[in-house]
């Protein structure tokens, strides 16, 4: 969905919601300028993959959730360095 934009750094897509994700693959890939992420109304509990969401994303970033669904998003989240979570 962003892949590859650059220049995103930050994005709040708190008010956007969804009634289940299933696949948030390279959602953010190389996005190597992103240091905010609001993601708290994503549903991803029926989430199948996230394999390299957020590769090539290299600043610490600060990413909300509501919750990290079936751990798929969670191995992804724990691979970024300096990245602090918050979950509501």
């Amino acid at each position: 969905m962003f892949s590859g934009c650059i220049k995103l750094k930050y994005l709040d897509m708190g008010d956007f919601r969804t009634i289940h994700i299933e696949n948030m693959k390279k959602m953010f890939y190389n996005c190597n300028s992103l240091v905010f992420l609001n993601i708290s109304n994503f549903n991803t509990n029926f989430l199948s993959s996230a394999d390299n969401i957020f590769t090539g994303v290299n600043l610490p970033i600060k990413v909300i959730v509501k919750h990290v669904g079936n751990g798929k998003l969670e191995k992804e989240l724990k691979s970024l360095n300096r990245t602090n979570i918050t979950e509501i």
